[in-house]
């Protein structure tokens, strides 16, 4: 069964995450980089969910947007919800934060280490 959850939004979240250098290559220069292909489904370019996001540079993500992105994930040996959670515990943004602490990432991250 999939579960449709609601998109959460946060800029406060977003402004955080582009202070931290590119998962890749370090790179300091970064966008904010969503996740789109969610274990529970994909979230949609109409909904972006504020929860699931890394940084990247613009090639690497650049890169993301035209490959597969299971695949994408795998060649560089990633797994962008447990960094998203990782930022999330850390995040300024109190909704964020407070989601990573209860729990809400939990169950993306193991359904994402299973199926990849």
């Amino acid at each position: 069964m999939i579960l449709k959850r609601k998109a959460i939004k946060s800029l406060k979240h977003l402004k955080f995450v582009s202070t931290h250098s590119c998962v890749i290559c370090k790179n300091p220069e970064v966008q904010v980089c969503h996740i789109r292909n969610l274990p529970f489904g994909n979230v949609g370019l109409a909904q972006k969910n504020d929860c699931f996001v890394t940084p990247m540079c613009f090639p690497h993500h650049l890169e993301q947007h035209r490959m597969n992105e299971k695949k994408f994930w795998k060649k560089y040996y990633i797994n962008p919800i447990y960094i998203s959670y990782k930022l999330a515990s850390i995040s300024p943004c109190k909704k964020i934060n407070k989601l990573a602490k209860e729990g809400y990432y939990d169950e993306y991250i193991s359904r994402y280490t299973t199926n990849n």
